[in-house]
């Protein structure tokens, strides 16, 4: 099989693709050469990508990608391969329990029951994580493909938001609200930490106004408690 020529920038993009794609239709990585010929940000966003899972062990970069090749092939007529990247954004929650001093950091497999995305061991504690991508808005995605065939910059102007409106605070807690019935799996019962990482994409009226950005900090911490924490970061690439 012969390599892409961005194989070698993105080993680990590329092991995902080699080891996912083959017999599959609609696939990904297929596309992933043009956008880096043709795309303006598209090698900051997969350089992103890639540094992120080269921090994951080898036992653990294993395991995130048997969850992510179900999906590289799966495509949303709306949403493109959205689901793909939000496995790959489990990454992050590996990457906070390492920032947090966690060892054996194991992502664990999907089964019938609903169990959190990942489990480390902080000295004595066992710390679990469930991992959740709040997306654009729908809204945010038909405006920019209703604007994206105009060539000259002529694009239909917009007001950028201030504050966070109840649309996104309800999504917010319909996440946190899922993750945090993943986070009562029987099995992990006894974890001394138990943690909702939100990843979070904001529609771009929201984000350009720094005065929300703080307020999307103080509304999810204010939806932290003693049994479950709720952190976040921003997807901004």
């Amino acid at each position: 099989m012969i390599k892409p020529k961005w194989a070698g920038d993105f080993p680990r993009l590329y092991e995902l693709s080699r080891d996912c794609e083959q017999g599959n239709e609609g696939k990904y990585f297929e596309y992933i050469e043009s956008a880096l010929d043709l795309l303006w940000g598209a090698r900051q966003k997969y350089e992103k990508i890639e540094e992120e899972l080269q921090q994951l062990d080898n036992d653990a970069w294993q395991e995130l990608k048997k969850k992510a090749c179900k999906y590289v092939a799966s495509k949303h007529k709306l949403r493109g391969w959205q689901q793909l990247f939000n496995t790959l954004n489990e990454a992050k929650g590996y990457l906070y329990l390492k920032s947090e001093g966690c060892t054996g950091i194991h992502f664990i497999p999907e089964g019938r029951d609903k169990n959190p995305d990942l489990y480390g061991r902080c000295g004595n504690s066992v710390f679990v994580i469930e991992v959740k991508t709040i997306n654009e808005s729908e809204d945010e995605i038909d405006w920019i493909q209703e604007n994206s065939k105009y060539q000259n910059g002529c694009v239909s102007a917009r007001e950028a938001h201030s504050g966070l409106d109840d649309t996104l605070k309800g999504k917010i807690i319909k996440t946190i609200n899922a993750a945090k019935e993943q986070l009562k799996s029987k099995e992990f019962s006894g974890a001394q930490r138990k943690i909702v990482y939100l990843v979070i994409r904001l529609d771009i009226l929201v984000s350009i106004n720094i005065n929300n950005i703080d307020k999307l900090a103080t509304y999810i911490g204010e939806q932290s408690s003693k049994q479950i924490e709720v952190k976040h970061c921003l997807y901004n690439y």
